[in-house]
């Protein structure tokens, strides 16, 4: 007698929609999560590129100034203004400073800018993601720009 039920079950096509469609959904939104943070990685990965440029920018045009102090001050100031999913207290600047460009080939840096004027910026930012677990989207965001200092060339 159980037999034939569960055979009946198994052969029956009603409902075989609704059974498919909940099978489906969980991916369906994972995708839409996938593509959703994919989309802010991206806005995410183009505002601190323009952040980081127009920080060092500022920071390497004003003479006898704290650059790194400076830097953090303009990062701040330009992520407010470019990306609501961007968090400038989750960047690490890391600032070294060239006498010339053959310093810069052997990695002869030094932390004080004064008389340097070559000056490595780095800046990594640990991307966190909003909607999807930390283990699925595990970034480190990296930029690394070379300027010339205004104010430190001979």
């Amino acid at each position: 007698m159980k037999k034939t039920s569960l055979y009946q079950f198994f052969r029956a096509r009603e409902g075989v929609v609704m059974t498919e469609f909940l099978l489906c959904l969980p991916m369906l939104i994972l995708l839409l999560f996938l593509l959703f943070e994919s989309a802010r990685l991206f806005i995410t990965s183009i505002s601190l590129d323009l952040a980081i440029l127009k920080s060092i920018q500022r920071a390497k045009n004003t003479p006898n100034v704290n650059y790194q102090a400076t830097l953090v001050t303009e990062l701040a100031k330009q992520t407010n203004q470019l990306s609501p999913f961007f968090d400038a207290r989750g960047a690490n600047l890391n600032l070294k400073f060239y006498s010339n460009l053959d310093d810069f080939i052997s990695n002869h840096h030094y932390s004080d800018a004064n008389s340097k004027p070559l000056g490595q910026y780095r800046v990594e930012y640990r991307y966190q993601p909003f909607l999807l677990p930390g283990f699925l989207m595990n970034f480190t965001l990296i930029r690394e720009v070379l300027f010339v200092q205004e104010h430190e060339r001979f």
